[in-house]
């Protein structure tokens, strides 16, 4: 039996936001979207609901933060290097 998760799911809400993180991150060479970012490209109107996703993701292991009391001043994805495109194109020619 295949079960599917329905849109507003919290495990569909903290798969939104991971990948929203991963993606911007991917477009920014490594900046972090700030909360009001997250919330408006997952249709979050509450900071504060995506605050305890991101801590729910951060409690799994899918994320760390760097927080300054209630501010998010980075997010981080354990294991992941962000590399600017040029780089990404020196390091294809040389083999890496």
């Amino acid at each position: 039996m295949n079960l599917a998760i329905p849109p507003h799911s919290p495990d569909q809400r903290r798969r939104d936001i991971l990948a929203y993180v991963i993606a911007y991150k991917t477009e920014t060479q490594g900046r972090s979207p700030t909360v009001r970012q997250i919330g408006r490209a997952t249709d979050i109107s509450s900071t504060y609901i995506v605050v305890r996703y991101l801590e729910q993701l951060a409690a799994r292991g899918c994320i760390e933060w760097v927080r300054d009391g209630g501010k998010v001043l980075d997010i981080r994805i354990p294991g992941a290097k962000w590399v600017a495109p040029d780089e990404v194109g020196q390091r294809r020619e040389a083999g890496q």
